[in-house]
């Protein structure tokens, strides 16, 4: 049968910090919870957990567990490959990657691997997985075939441990005892970029296309890698490790959190700390909504809470009593619920805002963007099948003004940039190699959410 792709157009809801989160479930799951999952076609939620050698699959609409998948032995890592519908999660000591089919939550294959898997990453571009393997290679997945098709070779003392995707430029970074690139296209290391000490941190700012590498135990500064040139344009003293990174797109924000009770904003245009946000003690991990437009931060060793701050102003909203031992974080936007690992409480908990997706759009104050006039951003055919056409705000320069449509994945990759044309009022964008799943197309400072589907 002939696969065709269907767009439906949702508007987002983004609200101000006037509305209330509460903690709407909490599930339990399980001991040790420790790497969450979204599967986005099929709305579900998967949680690692390490010392059983399980993995918890939770119906994200309902927030129930439907199934727990045994002998998954040490998952530590996952990963997400949107077109073919399958999670990919890192065995760490039994040297192997597990690979479960989303549609029936079932172990469809496991490869065994001469290093121990420290962290996945999945490329959209070229179907690849890519997998660190300590202490010596990233090794690359075939997505359709799941089969090993490159064991790339970084040095016998490389211990890579971190991965991210640049989407703009093909490349995955990997942080071990320097930074490693290695070009997509011919997965091949093209650049080796000394970083400081043990770097195992790194956040991609898909605006300006920059990487930003920080320690958790070694290295006190955040350096930044201009991905044009893969070079270090700057660093920013932290005074301290870094336990956790994440990119705000919408605002252009990279925040990242320390051991103490801080999280720094970083303007992600000058690379400077712009300001100092008071959190929890032990922030560990971070978690960035696009739709509300909020930055959750889970922290405590031993209790636990999560603060939410508004991603506009940098102010604290509320902070809810969670599990003991936040560990992770997953979303869900189509119920627009965040999802919290709590290790040491075998829980996992669900936030969730007072107002609902798709009832209005927001959009940004008129003293916060220099646009001063209302933007509809239309789209149709709703749905379309292959083009989605845009029909473009009046304004005689757009390309300045508006800075190009974005389309932006749910982690906030930027997938696709179209330059905006000047002598016509519509534009139509061709949907292949857009992968099933759910995604943003920005235009200035306007969002609108859609779900591509085959």
């Amino acid at each position: 049968m002939r696969n065709l792709i269907f767009l439906v157009f949702l508007p987002l809801t983004f609200v101000t910090s006037l509305s209330a989160q509460w903690l709407e479930a909490t599930i339990p799951v399980g001991r040790y919870p420790w790497a969450l999952c979204y599967n986005s076609l099929f709305n579900k939620v998967y949680c690692a957990h390490y010392f059983d050698s399980s993995v918890t699959v939770i119906d994200a609409k309902y927030n129930s567990v439907i199934k727990t998948i045994p002998r998954v032995p040490d998952p530590f890592a996952f990963a997400y490959n949107s077109t073919n519908n399958k999670v990919y999660c890192a065995n760490e000591w039994r040297c192997a990657v597990t690979i479960i089919d989303g549609r029936t939550d079932s172990v469809i294959r496991t490869i065994p691997l001469e290093i121990s898997p420290k962290a996945l990453v999945y490329n959209p571009l070229n179907n690849k997985v890519y997998c660190a393997g300590y202490w010596s290679s990233v090794i690359v997945i075939d997505g359709a075939t799941d089969s090993i098709i490159k064991t790339i070779y970084l040095g016998s003392q490389a211990r890579p441990s971190a991965l991210v995707y640049n989407p703009t430029n093909n490349k995955v970074y990997c942080a071990g005892a320097c930074l490693y690139v290695i070009d997509c296209a011919t997965d091949s290391l093209v650049r080796t970029i000394p970083v400081g000490r043990e770097p195992d941190r790194l956040c991609y700012n898909s605006l300006n296309n920059k990487v930003y590498c920080a320690s958790s135990s070694g290295s006190t500064d955040l350096m930044v890698i201009d991905c044009a040139t893969d070079t270090v344009i700057a660093t920013i003293p932290i005074g301290g490790v870094t336990l956790a990174l994440v990119y705000n797109f919408t605002a252009n924000k990279i925040y990242y959190s320390d051991h103490g009770t801080n999280l720094y904003v970083i303007d992600g245009r000058n690379d400077s700390v712009i300001r100092i946000v008071t959190v929890r003690d032990y922030p560990y991990c971070l978690f960035y909504n696009p739709i509300n437009k909020k930055v959750y931060c889970g922290s405590g060793f031993s209790l636990g809470y999560v603060t939410i701050i508004d991603g506009i102003t940098d102010t604290v909203i509320k902070t809810i009593r969670v599990g003991d031992g936040p560990q992770a974080f997953a979303w869900n936007p189509f119920q627009n619920r965040v999802y919290c690992a709590n290790y040491w409480s075998g829980t996992v908990s669900v936030i969730r805002d007072s107002i609902p997706v798709g009832i209005e759009e927001y959009r940004e104050p008129l003293d916060f963007h220099p646009i001063r006039t209302r933007l509809p951003l239309e789209i149709y055919p709703n749905p379309a099948k292959t083009y989605c056409a845009i029909r473009l705000p009046p304004t005689a320069d757009r390309q300045s003004a508006f800075g190009g449509l974005k389309i932006f994945d749910v982690s906030g990759k930027l997938i696709k940039e179209v330059a905006m044309p000047t002598d016509r009022s519509e534009i139509k964008i061709p949907l292949k190699g857009i992968n099933p799943g759910i995604y943003f197309l920005q235009l200035g400072k306007e969002t609108k959410k859609f779900l591509v589907v085959k």
